[in-house]
């Protein structure tokens, strides 16, 4: 539990928030540690705590929910409100996607060598089948070939974020397009990347 302790006294996110995981990697990585299960910016992050047999602390990033921009107003009538930071210069807007969450990440050795650059769910540390869909199979197809995203993701030191849509993954918005993966995020030293360099790196390895 000493490792516990030690994530909730530096996230803040108390223990029932956290959901401990033993995990293989598709290339055979056997790493543990606890997943934020919490409501907030800490929602989907991985504290790694165990790589092969070695012991060691690491947070790796999720992708937080995006709050939907709707408030209702006094009268009762739902109004779009996008906040903007009052010294903004540039603002983009994309359009917010209606799939799952596929989030690929670095799990490094202590030396911060890349051991493999691992997909998954937001509440999953491995990609994995569920009730909901089989990931796998669908991400396969949607991306046949992953060796693009997995470089930048090792090249940039960057946890990237996509949207696995379609009708062939379907939720509440329905889709004309049987099944597409769209990148929306990119997360670099536990920030967000500005919009211009994101696709500045896409462009670069043609995702």
């Amino acid at each position: 539990m000493a490792d516990l302790e030690t994530i909730v006294s530096i996230t803040r996110v108390g223990p029932k928030h956290w959901q401990d995981f033993e995990a293989v990697s598709p290339g055979g990585v056997h790493f543990s540690g606890f997943l934020c299960r919490q409501e907030s910016d800490w929602l989907g992050t991985l504290a790694v705590t165990q790589i092969e047999g070695r012991k060691r602390l690491e947070f790796i990033p999720g992708m937080p929910k995006i709050p939907y921009p709707y408030q209702v107003d006094r009268h009762g009538q739902v109004q779009l409100v996008i906040p903007i930071p009052p010294r903004a210069t540039d603002a983009r807007f994309t359009i917010k996607l209606d799939g799952t969450c596929i989030i690929f990440y670095a799990v490094r050795d202590e030396e911060g060598n890349v051991l493999e650059v691992i997909p998954r769910t937001r509440l999953q540390p491995v990609l994995t089948p569920s009730r909901w869909g089989n990931w796998n199979a669908l991400l396969a197809e949607a991306l046949p070939d992953p060796t693009p995203v997995e470089r930048a993701v090792r090249e940039h030191g960057l946890v990237l974020a996509f949207e696995l849509w379609g009708s062939r993954n379907p939720h509440l918005v329905s889709y004309d397009t049987p099944l597409a993966l769209t990148l929306h995020t990119g997360i670099r030293h536990h920030k967000l990347l500005a919009f211009p360099r994101l696709a500045h790196v896409a462009k670069i390895y043609g995702f």
